[in-house]
């Protein structure tokens, strides 16, 4: 059975391995993966390809495209979105946009009653795609799965209320090739909020999924996550890519890993985290690259942490890594293992723990313990 597809148009226009103590926030068990049978998915890429049926998508044009069926032309990228909901009930549930120009839009829900899969690509150089108003520009409800591919960048806005892609309970964002998520200010502001408040900059996962095999993340801000936040994520892969440039005002400058009662496993290879802060002028300020407080982090082979700032009149730090709980509470045991050839360099803050070797790279919360250098298979990564 064919999915049932809405979309929602918002049209609001405004002017160190290490064991620590995890959030007490309650979250529900992980639930099996969605990406299987999806399309698109985790792949390596190359080139953009104008002729999505060899990934068993239906493609639809934005733009125009010489050979093309003339239904499946469309002049913006509101059509675009039409012309696939309007279709979803009738035929494939796996869809791919093609995008030849910059565009413009307001913030759009997507649901779906079963499996269904958007992909957008850009042909002919990079296409951007700007947010109209506040709020989300893309926020994924449950059986939703959008991969951003090559050529495509999602621009935010200053004094922005959300992250630029929420992506909520059993739904997935995949970033492949040399898509972007780029320059969104996210002024929500709670540090007592609980876990489905969107504190983040560039994307907010709530209980969602995540993977990322290429592409960047940067220029964001938010008061957990300038990049990315997670708060219970159902999975979390990270297998290339960066995350650069990012800002957070608590905790979590690129990355801020938070919220669950579980031993969910966030997993990095192949990611530069680079160039990242976190800085309010206050006592925080923990994790200039990652902040982590729920949960398992993997950082496996060629992982770099560099040039991040945790910053701050506090006693905190983690230029590198900040693993720490956020309450004092210790429900259950916080890991992080690191490969061998996992790289921190240039990391700095403005404070030093006792307990911590080099505060710079990281910094381990009250009662944390050391664990040797231990890896899984290495399937773990693209499982």
């Amino acid at each position: 059975m064919v999915p049932s597809v809405t979309i929602k148009q918002n049209l609001r226009v405004a002017a160190v391995a290490v064991l620590a103590a995890l959030a007490s926030t309650a979250c529900e068990p992980s639930d099996p993966a969605i990406f299987a049978g999806m399309g698109g998915g985790l792949k390596e890429t190359g080139t953009a390809r104008t002729n999505a049926e060899d990934r068993g998508m239906t493609a639809v044009y934005l733009g125009g495209n010489e050979g093309a069926a003339p239904e499946t032309e469309t002049e913006t990228l509101a059509e675009a979105l039409d012309w696939v909901f309007s279709r979803a009930n009738s035929s494939s549930a796996a869809y791919t946009i093609v995008i030849k120009k910059n565009e413009q839009i307001g913030p759009q829900v997507i649901t779906a009653d079963g499996p269904f899969s958007l992909r957008l690509t850009g042909q002919g150089g990079e296409r951007r795609i700007s947010l109209i108003g506040t709020g989300a520009l893309f926020t994924l409800e449950s059986n939703v799965q959008l991969t951003l591919d090559e050529n495509i960048t999602l621009v935010g806005r200053n004094n922005n209320t959300a992250s630029l892609v929420r992506v909520n309970q059993n739904a997935s964002l995949v970033l492949q090739g040399n898509s972007r998520i780029i320059d969104n200010q996210n002024s929500t502001e709670n540090p007592a909020a609980g876990p489905d408040t969107d504190q983040g900059g560039g994307v907010f996962v709530f209980r969602g999924r995540f993977r990322m095999s290429g592409g960047d993340i940067s220029g964001n801000e938010g008061s957990y996550g300038g990049g990315i936040l997670s708060h219970a994520a159902r999975d979390f892969l990270i297998t290339g890519g960066s995350v650069s440039r990012n800002r957070a005002r608590l905790g979590g400058g690129g990355i801020a890993l938070r919220y669950t009662e579980t031993a969910i496993q966030s997993r990095m290879s192949g990611v530069s985290i680079v160039d990242n802060v976190a800085h309010n002028g206050a006592e925080l300020g923990r994790g200039g690259g990652i902040l982590l407080t729920a949960g398992e982090l993997l950082l496996g082979p060629g992982v770099a942490i560099s040039g991040n700032s945790a910053l701050g009149t506090g006693d905190d730090g983690g230029g590198g890594i900040a693993a720490c709980s956020e309450d004092g509470t210790a429900p259950q045991p916080l890991k992080i293992r690191f490969a061998s050839n996992v790289a921190f360099e240039h990391n700095i803050t403005t404070t030093e723990k006792p307990n911590s070797a080099d505060s710079n790279n990281l910094f381990a919360g009250a009662g944390t313990l050391l664990e040797p250098p231990s890896m899984p298979e290495d399937s773990v990564w693209e499982r």
